[in-house]
């Protein structure tokens, strides 16, 4: 994928967890009118989550788990450990 050679306020490296995070937090701090670039090697944001294998899940139970505001969309006990699958569809 060819990147505009144009200048940007802000190029986030990475659409993990973090990436997200950081992406999050400059929509909330940047001016409206900024220009972010996320670049990742992926064709989808997740970051690991793409890649992990099935039986892989979060290491802290799921209301602690979140991108910014995102709510928690699954509907699981406080302590339920998340796998790949489900994190991605959230």
């Amino acid at each position: 994928m060819a990147v505009p050679a144009e200048p940007y306020d802000l190029v986030i490296i990475r659409a993990g967890i973090a990436g997200l995070n950081a992406l999050f937090g400059a929509t909330q701090t940047l001016p409206a009118n900024a220009s972010i670039l996320l670049v990742d090697v992926r064709d989808a944001p997740g970051g690991m989550w793409n890649t992990v294998y099935d039986y892989v899940r979060l290491h802290q139970p799921n209301p602690f788990f979140t991108m910014g505001a995102e709510p928690w969309g699954l509907d699981k006990s406080p302590h339920y450990l998340a796998g790949g699958n489900e994190v991605q569809s959230i």
